[in-house]
């Protein structure tokens, strides 16, 4: 058991007996053990760059996701994946059969109101959205005929259907007359007719203008029905009797039995078209009106909003068909930008929703690569600043690109602020989205300048300061700092060239307890190392 433990310790001790004397070694302290050493290196002229550098993914900076208008079906597609579009070429055929139907619908319904609407108010349907809705509303005679059965009072207050008159046109009589099998034989639309009365020596002449085929059964025969318009002398009117002669091809053939007028020859009922209080009746009963004639005015506030109403819905509808002929020709499909065809997530008879990508263009001349730098950084980026970018792909290659945005809020990533920067690349037709971009931003080079290590500088009491080796001492020196980069740092004032500056010491190692920070100070090829007996180091 003790020989167990024993081995270990011996073995680690060995070890720890190694690494010491090595350490020893690298900083050549075997024999000065009490004089640390120092590591310098002469300030001297030379340029100095100062770039900012990081990486990002390559994107395109215009780009199009296309859609679906609506929910459809893919009739046609005209692109593949990789293939090179321009703007306006067809991308893809659409469909969809509920627009096609709800379109037509709505057109329909559209030519309806128009009409109805111009025969309110006596104008063409090209019109109806001109008139002002306050000038009232005409209601005119649909037929020649006389005035009957007067049915409202001026000033009353009409809905629209309400029954105004009765328009009689007695110009005409008609018989529909019953006639036997044997009286009906032979009679054909337009063949003539004679007409006598009881009442009248003279005779008139009529014409056919409907023969029934079907049978019509009375109490001990069958009966077909005839109809006969004949001119009105004056004196006719619906149930006056009259014999009936027809003339058909094969002879003439008088009617048995007794026939009786039916009615005038055209009867209609006026009806009121719109809301309103009957302002002004035209007509008297029994007055004769043509065919377009005054009879009736509406007007009023009641008036006013019934044909604003009706022109409003007119309106809405133009609307709505409007925005449905748009959708229609969404569903033709043209690439919004020329470019190059990303990828197709569809095929022909795919279903595809509103609002649901199924394709993706990019336009590969110009991308965009966004980086993110630290806080000691982003204050030397301005808008503009020109870059250059390399991509592992292309070795050897760079490309031109400038920065376009720097956010002014970072976020805090590993304990130190981060900012996000964009660019924009440009000539970028080689280059595929998604590419690793490095990027170099040159904020700014000078050359001829006096140049340490940036590791010589510290800061003392809110200065820049500088440890300085003058007869095998140390000194301190304050300095005025200009350009820093990741290796140097100009100096401004306070050294000249020559003068050696502290970039290590092994009293900053000889600090630290052996074990405890493996970090390893790697030195210039123009560093010299020296063991100096010296007080201990300002601030130590």
């Amino acid at each position: 058991m003790l020989k167990r433990i024993i081995v270990p310790v011996i073995i680690l001790a060995l070890l720890a007996g190694g690494f010491y004397y090595l350490y020893l070694s690298l900083l050549d302290l075997r024999d000065q053990e009490h004089a640390p050493v120092f590591a310098t290196a002469p300030a001297h002229y030379g340029s100095i760059a100062v770039v900012v550098e990081g990486f990002g993914q390559l994107q395109p900076m215009f780009r199009n996701y296309i859609e679906s208008p609506i929910n459809g079906t893919v009739q046609s597609l005209h692109i593949t994946d990789g293939q090179t579009v321009e703007v306006g070429d067809l991308i893809a055929q659409l469909s969809n059969e509920e627009i096609g139907y709800e379109l037509q619908e709505e057109q329909f319904r559209l030519e309806r109101l128009r009409n109805e609407l111009a025969s309110i108010l006596a104008v063409p349907a090209s019109e109806v959205m001109r008139v002002d809705p306050s000038r009232g509303v005409q209601i005119r005679a649909p037929i020649s005929g006389r005035i009957s059965d007067i049915r409202v009072d001026e000033e009353s207050d009409l809905l629209e259907g309400s029954l105004i008159a009765k328009i009689v046109d007695d110009s005409r009589v008609v018989v529909a007359a019953e006639l036997l099998h044997g009286e009906h034989s032979g009679v054909k639309p337009g063949q003539a007719v004679t007409l006598r009365f009881p009442t009248f020596d003279n005779a008139l002449e009529g014409r056919v203008v409907d023969v029934g085929d079907t049978a019509i059964p009375r109490e001990t025969h069958f009966v077909y029905r005839v109809v006969i318009e004949a001119p009105n002398p004056g004196l006719l009117s619906p149930g006056m009797e009259v014999n009936l002669t027809m003339h058909p091809p094969a002879g003439d053939v008088p009617v048995v039995r007794t026939q009786y007028i039916d009615s005038f020859g055209q009867e209609t009922l006026v009806y009121s078209p719109a809301q309103g209080a009957l302002m002004t009746l035209h007509v008297k009963d029994m007055a004769y009106v043509e065919k377009g004639d005054t009879i009736a005015t509406l007007a009023g506030e009641t008036t006013r909003r019934y044909v604003q109403e009706k022109q409003n819905e007119i309106r809405e509808l133009e609307l709505s068909i409007a925005r449905k002929e748009e959708i229609r020709e969404q569903l033709t499909v043209y690439s919004p930008l020329s470019g190059t065809v990303g990828w197709v997530h569809t095929r022909v008879g795919m279903r595809v929703r509103p609002g649901e990508p199924f394709a993706h263009v990019f336009d590969n001349t110009k991308m965009n690569v966004r980086i993110q730098v630290d806080e000691i950084d982003v204050i030397h980026l301005k808008q503009d600043q020109e870059a250059m970018i390399t991509v592992e792909a292309m070795p050897g290659r760079m490309f031109l690109a400038r920065v376009v945005r720097v956010d002014t809020m970072g976020h805090t990533e590993g304990g130190f602020a981060q900012y996000g920067v964009s660019l924009e690349v440009e000539e970028t037709e080689e280059l595929k989205p998604g590419m690793t971009a490095n990027v170099h931003i040159f904020v700014d080079e000078k050359h001829d300048v006096l140049l340490i290590p940036m590791e010589a500088v510290f800061e003392r009491d809110g200065k820049a300061c500088v440890e300085i080796l003058v007869d095998d001492r140390i000194q301190l020196v304050e300095v005025e700092v200009g350009l820093i980069n990741d290796r140097v740092a100009q100096i401004i004032s306070g050294l000249h060239e020559g003068q050696k500056v502290v970039t290590g010491s092994s009293v900053d190692r000889l600090d630290v307890p052996f074990g405890e920070e493996d970090e390893t100070i790697i030195l210039d090829p123009k560093v010299d190392i020296q063991p100096v007996p010296v007080p201990a180091r300002p601030g130590g």
